[in-house]
């Protein structure tokens, strides 16, 4: 979707409004603060021009709390930077202390196929932006039939098969999905990252995965839901 200016509104009022010092070339005053509501997921609204209509409303410092009804969050964000390229004008924000809730759903087909195909949960946050995952929890809505065979399922940054990509979370047993036998069952897992991957995962999209190649899923018709507890870490 696209930035919409109906839902776009201003919080603060004060009579010390950041301006341009003439003597110094830096930015001078208090910041504002405006609020927005979107669908948009909070990935989309932390993307550079997502707020280049109101340009001219913004000055470095400036601060938005943006609340995301397709990810049931409100996050914070500030603008780091207002850069004039060609006639755009690149608008830059980044979030922080703040966490955000990312959820959805995929069908049973998709999952037993997703060693081969992960799936993708997050796309790619921008360049110098690093998906940092808190947990991630994964309901099982069962079908009429148990999965069984299998590998441990997990989180991993990029799109590589069989979960060889870096993990993003510790793995769930292949025995939790296949010990679903009625109505819905939940596991959890905290997210992961290692210091010494942080430089290769930057700017990489979330995805589910296993290794399928090792044993496939099978027999299994139940379908699942997920959410996420994630934050996003800027980069230099």
């Amino acid at each position: 979707m696209a930035f919409l200016i109906a839902n776009w509104g201003r919080a603060s009022v004060s009579a010390n409004e950041p301006i341009l010092s003439l003597t110094s070339g830096t930015v001078v005053g208090a910041p504002r603060i405006y609020t927005y509501y979107s669908a948009d997921s909070q990935v989309t609204i932390a993307a550079a021009n997502y707020f280049a209509a109101v340009v001219n409303d913004l000055a470095v410092g400036d601060i938005i709390i943006a609340y995301s009804s397709s990810g049931l969050s409100t996050v914070q964000y500030q603008v780091s930077s207002l850069t004039p390229a060609s006639a755009l004008i690149s608008v830059v924000i980044s979030g922080f202390g703040s966490m955000i809730k990312a959820q959805g759903s995929f069908l049973s087909a998709a999952f037993i196929n997703s060693g081969a195909v992960p799936i993708q949960l997050l796309p790619a946050p921008g360049a110098n932006r690093l998906i940092v995952v808190s947990d991630f929890t994964l309901e099982i809505i069962f079908g009429a039939a148990q999965y069984a065979n299998g590998n441990p399922v997990g989180l991993e940054y990029g799109n590589t098969a069989n979960l060889g990509g870096t993990a993003a979370s510790p793995t769930i047993a292949a025995a939790s999905i296949n010990g679903v036998a009625a109505n819905s069952s939940y596991v959890r897992v905290p997210g992961a990252l290692a210091i010494s991957v942080v430089a290769a995962v930057v700017n990489q999209g979330i995805f589910l995965s296993y290794n399928q190649g090792g044993a496939a899923f099978i027999t299994g018709d139940g379908d699942f839901a997920w959410s996420m507890n994630y934050s996003i870490m800027v980069t230099t």
